[in-house]
């Protein structure tokens, strides 16, 4: 029998399920129900090959052929599978569990098994971020402020009665799969993630829900000890597309929302506040990993023969410049400034705000000989911005050790003009990461960075 499962339906997400299931399987979860209600079956069936064969499969696949009938496809698994596992969770796949300070779901729910039978999570809204491809987490570093009043909830399976959810879906009660309150289980018990319960939301909801979000401290709380990271789309194209094809959740809000030309305002909304929680962690695990992929070509000799080790690697930042509201910059900031490409524009930008960073991640350690940085020239005094420079390495992403930090600041070049920064390393200097920052509150962007050193 199973743990902690979580059921999702899924249309078109062939492209992030893979690391939908391998996040939250890493926080605990053991197995994953999928109800696929795409145009054809097949697509998500491969990718999804590897989990659902083996003496242990990790995913239950089951085709749907009617897009959109969520409430269809969440009573089937209650019907046919929740006895399978003893406590689940109806997500979907651009929905994930954030258990902050915790990132385990089996130590998070033990202090609520025995008082209470399901746990309601509150969602946070994630605007979209620098382009990584294949990874939604990776790209999640801003979020609007005000939790959302629906929510999605982990619950114990023996407590739910599967014949109340459908007369109480026949009464126009709000769909189960976003709470339980208001249908008929007496003995049902229903908590947020501060062991608040949950009785009567339903009767006036969404207003008591917001008034208690109102309550001093209570939605920073909320947020400090568990939410659901919210993912709606990933670009304007994909849900331009949905909203045609319909069969998306929320469908109805969001055409009334492109209808009322206040798409970009929603999106502005959900780009308020720098959170990396989810980013952070998702590096984090997944970095190690990544030393087993194949290194990219060698290019650039350095000045003592090394190569740039930089190239192609992984970078994030402090902050993603906005060009108009709701968009971002996305297809020149992920990577740009590791691609080899000098171009004299920026390979990244961050917003103007106080001591703005990047890192990169050279996913293993390196003897570095040299640092050379490239900067921006293709506007009247925009190189300036970079006099502040700090440079610091470090080999686990905790530590660093402050190489780079001229006193009374430095101009220098890229491709243009004056000749880029080259920062001799001293002695064997060993890092994985390398941190570039300024030390004043300015927009940070550079051309082009080269790391370069030997494998260690």
């Amino acid at each position: 029998m199973h743990k902690h499962a979580l059921v999702a339906t899924a249309r078109w997400e062939e492209q992030h399920i893979v690391e939908w299931i391998e996040y939250h399987r890493s926080i605990g979860f053991d197995h994953f129900y999928i109800y696929g209600h795409d145009n054809e079956p097949l697509t998500l069936y491969q990718v999804l090959f590897p989990y659902l064969h083996g003496p242990n499969p990790l995913v239950t696949y089951r085709y749907w052929p009617k897009p959109g009938e969520f409430g269809a496809m969440y009573l089937h698994f209650l019907r046919n599978h929740a006895h399978e596992t003893e406590w689940f969770g109806l997500f979907d796949i651009g929905e994930y569990l954030t258990l902050r300070h915790v990132n385990d779901v089996a130590a998070f729910l033990a202090p609520f098994k025995r008082d209470w039978d399901s746990i309601s999570f509150h969602g946070l809204n994630f605007a979209a971020g620098p382009n990584f491809p294949g990874s939604q987490l990776l790209a999640r570093v801003s979020r609007g402020t005000a939790l959302a009043p629906r929510a999605k909830t982990l619950t114990r399976s023996a407590a739910v009665d599967v014949n109340v959810l459908t007369e109480g879906m026949n009464r126009g009660l709000r769909p189960f799969w976003l709470g339980w309150d208001g249908y008929d289980m007496p003995h049902f018990r229903e908590c947020d993630v501060l062991g608040v319960s949950m009785a009567g939301t339903s009767a006036e909801f969404p207003k008591a829900i917001l008034e208690r979000f109102a309550g001093a401290g209570i939605a920073d709380s909320i947020i400090e000890r568990g939410t659901i990271t919210r993912i709606s789309f990933n670009t304007l194209e994909e849900l331009k597309r949905r909203l045609e094809y319909g069969a998306m959740l929320e469908q109805a809000y969001w055409e009334q929302v492109v209808a009322q030309g206040k798409l970009n305002q929603v999106i502005q909304n959900q780009s308020l506040v720098i959170d990396r929680t989810l980013a952070d962690y998702w590096h984090r695990y997944t970095a190690p990993t990544l030393a087993f992929y194949a290194e990219p070509p060698r290019a650039n000799p350095g000045p003592d023969g090394d190569v740039n080790v930089a190239l192609g690697k992984t970078s994030w930042q402090s902050s993603i410049l906005a060009v108009q509201p709701g968009e971002t910059l996305a297809g020149e900031v992920a990577g740009a400034a590791t691609n080899g490409r000098r171009t004299g524009s920026f390979g990244f930008h961050t917003q103007f705000q106080a001591k703005p960073w990047w890192i990169v991640d050279l996913r293993a350690p390196y003897r570095i000989s040299a640092i050379r940085l490239y900067n921006r020239g293709d506007a009247p005094g925009v190189a300036a911005r970079a006099r502040q420079l700090r440079v610091a390495t470090s080999v686990d992403g905790k530590d660093w050790k402050l190489l780079f930090a001229p006193e009374r600041g430095l101009d220098f070049g890229g491709v243009f003009d004056q000749a880029p920064l080259e920062i001799k390393t001293p002695p064997n200097t060993v890092a994985r990461y390398c941190r570039l920052s300024l030390d004043d509150t300015n927009y940070f962007h550079l051309d082009e960075v080269e790391i370069y050193g030997v494998l260690t």
